[in-house]
């Protein structure tokens, strides 16, 4: 990666798996970005336990993956239900050299494990920071967090979820 690359000002609007897990890489590479989530703590709530093998992957440079696999359970099938019938059985054996199974592991220590390895690259999460205003001007994005002064930004992700202030302010869908 180029050092001009590195100097790239990221925000990442979300501290969610998905937000985390960009946060995460960008900083294993050397891009630390501004990672933010209106939320006052991470999640004590779980809305997704599952990790499959190819997140396994993605994460495993970072040393994330050690402690999601020791910390979570492994399962290899996933059956799906209706009423007392199974409808399928899904296989999840052969996604990965290394990880023939899925995990499942709460949310929060999903989110955890990924906080974790964020500080270790040097990355910290800003909760209570809500994005207010977002717009695109010639090679920057300029954001408003918590109503405050405008920021130029390089990126923005969105990976704030089902009710995205990213989307909802691009009038996105």
């Amino acid at each position: 990666m180029s050092a001009q690359s590195r100097d790239k000002n990221i925000l990442i609007v979300g501290a969610g798996p998905t937000g985390l897990t960009a946060a995460v890489e960008l900083s294993r590479m050397g891009m630390i970005p501004k990672i933010i989530d209106q939320k006052d703590c991470p999640s004590p709530l779980s809305r997704a336990v599952g990790i499959i093998p190819n997140s396994l992957n993605i994460l495993s440079p970072s040393g994330v993956t050690k402690q999601l696999v020791d910390e979570g359970v492994k399962f290899r099938y996933a059956q799906i239900f209706k009423g007392d019938k199974m409808l399928a059985r899904i296989s999840l054996k052969g996604g990965h050299r290394d990880w023939d199974f899925a995990i499942a592991l709460a949310q929060d220590r999903t989110e955890h494990a990924l906080i974790e390895g964020l500080e270790r690259f040097g990355g910290s999460v800003a909760f209570v920071s809500k994005l207010t205003g977002i717009r695109q001007e010639g090679d920057g994005v300029f954001v408003r967090i918590n109503n405050g002064p405008e920021e130029k930004y390089d990126y923005v992700l969105g990976a704030d979820g089902i009710h995205s202030a990213t989307r909802e302010l691009l009038g996105i869908e």
